[in-house]
């Protein structure tokens, strides 16, 4: 009953907004939005602390907030016009200023809030939110808090909004977004920061803040939520909640099946995720009531919320997905009622109500769908309308790609564009829902066979493609692999299923044998909860399992294999062709395979610097290992997987051994143990070719922006004249024993993590106590460059979305380098490592690296299966869960992050089987090692060019080539604009192929291989 009166109270708000405005106008509620009208000050707003009303090079007006680092300042308005209860969108274009730091941006209500880390480029935000039914503070702001530096912000649009939840084909039932029926067991989880922020179907009344991603709780606050799912009664139901964030009091969990008499279900006081399940009392019942309350003298957050509930009437073959789309009301007319009754991408459908007010004559519906690509579709419908009838229209809805949809709802007479109704709201179309791409090979009544892009994430039940293929076709150079998607989807069932490839003859007798080709089956994960918008629930392609031996498949289902080709050093260039077998008992096919080999060869070194993690712990307990010695043999079966993908590890094996002995006098002579180290060192060096490597100083301190801690050395504490002369002699050490053995430059110190700006005097005290012991020896920190740290960073590892191109340049001319890092942040818009995002994302990484000139990449980690809070007191599962879940506190992190393995343990923690066998690598490795070789591909082409250059050659042979090496706005032009799909890619890497074998070699014994 709640939900209905908040939506008829919106529906009046956006009905007056509307009646007072121009026809046609926007009901925009913020004063002067663009900052355009004004004398000394912007009309309409005022500022509190420090900033300025600014005019833009470009034309036009903008408002800046400046901050030291610690404080907040924001524009502010007069109170405006809003509704408690009621849903809003705010869109608003935000950026930093150049060389700002730290802290984020700040949008919104005291009350309903939304922090953004925005970037140096102008970007546009857009957020959706319910404003609690309690609000008290009506004043609308944007601001800065505790940034080192300044924003901007321009173009302010502040909205009414429905929410429109799609019917399912279970009874008809109305789910939004996070509500599952699977079975018999329904859950709804509130992803607070979703696409709807504080706003869920389930929703009954809020009176905590909300801020960005959170429930903002202090004393006598509460948050109610409602499960009804029409007549199916509900038993057997828990709740889970997760408290992100505590100061004091306590979070009281309660529930009521009729609102008035409420049963406490427990308790939660400080950090935790808890779970309590419904006593007997309330259940079964069809209606039930969750309330979320602060005691008293209460300072806490709530950031996850879910309801799980069993459904005794439910069918065993159910399953449903629920949709929620917000709208904002960009338009009503007084005399035209509009309500969207559905409103389904899945389903491919909008349906509305059209009510009339006192319109009369026909009226033309259309829905409107643009994609990121600027394609779009239309399609419209016509009503006739008298006073007071009424008229149910459906209009089909089609997506016209993936990604990001602008979606566009309009009510006209015809011929009369001022007046109507309007609407607008964004939809995704998933990775995982792209059926554009791949070719069909062959098909019978049994079985379809095609091909698809390595980048593609197949879903078991896209469509087979229209376009058809001869053959399965690749191209690669010497010394690269290169990978393709070979699909199989049967009509009916396949047992004993086999795939082969034969050997593949080339020129002049020369053959590309079946050993230098991989076959592996793509498996899949199931995602429940989404990293962000561009995710969805459902099974999404990752891991990579070895195919060994026969398969059974099941009907109508796709069923993706990863073949991926390695062509060996020496290989004559020219196509080469073969095979690929498949036979079952009922079914049988037989496709060409191509594989075209360009005329040079990649260089065994890889000339873009990285450092992964790899932890040797995850490996021990998936693996099931006892000593460390089958610690160290698998660990060495991972490197090698490394080594084969161009990445270099943290560690590549055993450390640098030294033990402290303290003299007579007091002081302490430390001695050095290399033996285990070198070797594995000319292991790492001259077999894998890794390129960089973690050097731990022992003794030496560190941290993260969490907490730091002092070195120490055989008892003396740093900053004591004993620990700086012993640390000193051992640092000078180990500088000269990596510089005599030239190992020196390959060596960088990783001590601290992510520092903020309360760390940077602690950080500059080591970074100064380093260089003094080591002055050779490359100090790295993985924070954005800052002025405060100029001098005592040798190398910068920036997270991406931090990027100043100007900056990057300024420090590599000062001698310093600079690679960047992807994690768990940014997320979409951003290209990420995330499974359930594109998989053109990790190749597009290498494009952006080589684009802005970046040295080097990291990733924190490649194993993390399992973390606590989330799993206590059992092993992760990342075959069953993909999302890496935090360590030491709620959340998670998203799909992937942290984990581009799996092990070969599919049953952790039950499967007690000592595994020393090497990983399940993931297709997201597969694609960052594609990316690596395009890097590259670039850095061929530019040798030759700048080769050519030195022996003073005609231009004209080499300009078009150097044309080449500037990365297409096809691929990327900032790193929110991308490419999605891989054409761009595979295109431009076929033109660098083509000029580099065009190009001439001045120099005998061409390191390049190219003939």
């Amino acid at each position: 009953m709640k939900n209905i009166l908040v939506g008829l109270a919106l529906a009046a708000l956006a009905l007056s907004l509307c009646a007072g405005a121009a026809a046609g106008e926007s009901p925009n509620l913020l004063p002067n939005p663009s900052f355009e009208l004004g004398d000394i000050a912007p009309y309409g707003w005022l500022l509190s602390g420090a900033g300025e009303w600014t005019s833009q090079p470009e034309g036009g007006h903008c408002v800046t907030v400046t901050g030291n680092g610690v404080d907040q300042s924001d524009w502010c308005t007069n109170p405006l016009p809003v509704t408690p209860g009621c849903l809003y969108r705010l869109r608003y274009r935000v950026r930093r200023l150049p060389g700002s730091g730290g802290g984020v941006t700040i949008a919104g209500f005291d009350s309903a809030n939304h922090d953004l880390r925005a970037g140096n480029e102008w970007q546009t935000e857009e957020f959706f939110f319910r404003l609690p039914d309690n609000l008290k503070k009506n004043r609308f702001r944007v601001g800065q808090w505790h940034v080192k530096g300044g924003a901007q912000f321009d173009d302010l649009s502040l909205l009414p909004a429905v929410a429109v939840h799609h019917r399912t084909d279970v009874l008809g039932l109305a789910l939004g977004e996070g509500e599952t029926i699977r079975g018999q067991t329904y859950t709804a989880e509130h992803r607070l920061g979703g696409a709807a922020n504080n706003y869920c179907r389930f929703l009954d009344s809020a009176t905590a803040r909300f801020n960005t991603d959170r429930w903002v709780f202090s004393d006598g606050d509460e948050v109610v939520y409602f499960h009804r799912l029409g007549r199916l009664l509900q038993e057997a139901a828990e709740v889970e909640v997760d408290v992100s964030y505590y100061i004091s009091g306590a979070l009281v969990v309660e529930a009521s099946r009729d609102h008035r008499q409420w049963v406490t279900l427990g308790r939660v006081e400080g950090l935790r995720r808890a779970k309590f399940s419904l006593p007997s009392s309330l259940l079964p019942a069809r209606s039930i009531w969750v309330r979320l309350r602060a005691d008293r003298h209460s300072d806490f957050q709530v950031d996850f919320y879910r309801y799980r509930s069993r459904l005794p009437e439910a069918k065993p073959d159910w399953s449903a997905i629920g949709e929620t789309h917000l709208l904002a009301l960009t338009c009503t007319s007084p005399d035209l009622a509009v309500r969207v009754d559905d409103l389904s991408t899945a389903a491919g459908r909008v349906a509305l109500t059209l009510t009339s007010e006192g319109a009369r004559g026909q009226v033309v519906a259309a829905a409107e769908v643009e994609g990121a690509n600027g394609r779009t579709s239309r399609a419209q419908a016509r009503a006739l309308l008298t006073p007071h009838a009424v008229r149910r229209l459906t209009l089909p809805l089609r997506a016209v790609s993936a990604g990001r949809q602008t979606l566009r709802l309009s009510c006209r007479r015809p011929q009369n564009t001022a007046w109507g109704w309007e609407a607008e709201g964004s939809f995704t179309v998933s990775p995982l829902d792209d059926p554009s791409g791949g070719k069909l090979l062959s098909r019978d009544p049994r079985l379809a066979v095609w091909w698809c892009e390595p980048e593609r994430k197949v879903s078991q039940t896209r469509p087979l493609p229209s376009a058809r293929a001869a053959a399965l076709q690749i191209s690669a150079a010497r010394n690269e692999y290169e990978p393709v998607q070979l699909i199989l989807t049967p009509a009916q069932p396949l047992h004993d299923c086999r795939i082969t490839v034969s050997d593949l003859a080339g020129p002049g007798g020369a053959s590309l044998s079946s050993s230098d080709i991989e076959l592996r089956q793509v498996a899949y994960v199931n995602i429940q909860q989404p990293t962000d918008d561009l995710g969805r629930p459902g099974l999404w392609p990752d891991p990579l399992p070895p195919l060994r031996g026969p398969v059974s498949l099941d009907a109508n289902r796709n069923h993706p294999f990863w073949i991926t080709v390695y062509v060996p050093p020496g290989m004559p260039a020219g196509d080469y062709r073969g095979e690929v077998t498949i036979t079952a008992r009922e079914a049988a096919a037989r496709v060409p395979i191509r594989v075209h080999v360009w005329g040079f060869t990649l260089p065994a070194e890889t000339h873009v610097r990285s450092g992964f993690g790899l932890s040797r712990s995850m490996i021990r307990r998936y693996h099931n290992l006892d000593t460390d010695e089958e610690v160290e043999k698998v660990r060495a079966l991972y490197l090698e997987s490394f080594a084969r993908h161009r990445v270099s590890p943290y560690s590549f094996g055993r450390g640098i051994k030294v033990t402290w002995n303290k003299t007579p006098d007091g002081k302490v002579e430390p001695k050095l143990d290399f033996s285990g180290f070198d070797q594995d060192a000319r292991r790492a060096f001259d077999r894998w070719h890794f390129n960089s490597f973690v050097l731990d100083l022992a003794g030496l301190g560190g941290g993260t922006y969490q907490s730091r801690h002092l070195g120490e050395i055989a008892g003396y504490q740093q900053g004591t004249p004993e620990y700086e002369a012993a640390f000193t002699k051992y640092v000078r050490a180990l500088q000269d024993h990596l510089a005599q053995r030239g190992w020196l430059d390959k060596a960088y110190v990783y001590w601290f993590d992510e520092p903020g700006r309360k760390d940077f005097d602690f950080v500059r005290a080591g970074m100064e106590l380093i260089h003094r012991a080591g002055p050779r020896i490359t100090r790295m920190l993985t924070t954005h460059p800052t002025s405060e740290l100029y001098g005592d960073v040798d190398l910068w590892c920036l997270p991406t979305y931090t990027l100043e191109p100007q900056v990057v340049k300024e420090r590599q001319a000062a001698g310093e380098e600079v690679w960047w890092y992807l994690c768990t942040s940014p997320k979409a818009p951003y290209f990420t490592l995330f499974i359930d995002h594109y998989g053109t994302e990790m190749r597009v990484w290498l494009w952006e690296t080589w684009k802005y000139g970046l040295q080097g990449i990291l990733v924190w980690q490649t194993v993390w299966w399992t973390a606590s809070p989330a799993y206590r007191n059992s092993l992760q599962n990342p075959w069953e869960d993909p999302m890496s879940w935090r360590d030491g506190r709620p959340g998670g992190w998203g799909n992937g992050d942290g984990r581009f393995f799996y092990p070969p343990n599919r049953h952790p923690g039950v499967d007690k089987t000592k595994y020393l066998e090497g990983p399940i690598p993931s297709i997201r490795w597969e694609l960052l090692r594609d990316g690596i070789e395009d890097y590259e591909y670039l850095w061929l082409l530019r040798s030759k060019i700048q080769e050519l250059k030195q022996s003073g050659a005609d231009p004209a042979i080499y300009r078009d080539a150097e044309a080449l090496l500037a990365v297409p706005p096809d691929i990327c032009t900032d790193l929110q604009h991308f490419t999605t799909s891989p054409e761009p890619i595979h295109r431009q890497r076929r033109r660098v192929a083509e000029a580099i074998e065009r190009l001439p070699h001045l120099t005998s014994g061409d390191p390049s291989g190219s003939s």
